[in-house]
């Protein structure tokens, strides 16, 4: 699930940019997107980066950016890889 954390946030360092929030960088290179599992055992990608983010756009900044096609692709990627991992168990 590493590898969704990184596209993940690649994908927001480019919209940081793209957005014109880059400014002196700190925000950008505080950006790290993990991936966590919640009580159920679903992935959940968990942004961290300086605190003013959510305030960014409005306060529409994280949404805007979870909206972007690209991320509901990476996104639906991972959900589909732990549900076949989960299915593969399954077999036996």
């Amino acid at each position: 699930m590493n590898k969704y954390g990184k596209q993940l946030e690649d994908l927001l360092k480019g919209f940081i940019k793209s957005s014109g929030h880059y400014g002196t960088g700190k925000l950008y290179k505080s950006v790290k997107v993990t991936i966590s599992y919640s009580d159920d055992d679903v992935p959940v990608p968990k942004i961290s980066a300086n605190d003013y983010i959510i305030h960014l756009d409005d306060e529409k900044f994280i949404d805007k950016f979870m909206k972007l096609k690209e991320v509901k692709s990476v996104i639906a990627k991972m959900y589909s890889e732990h549900i076949l991992s989960g299915l593969s168990g399954l077999s036996g």
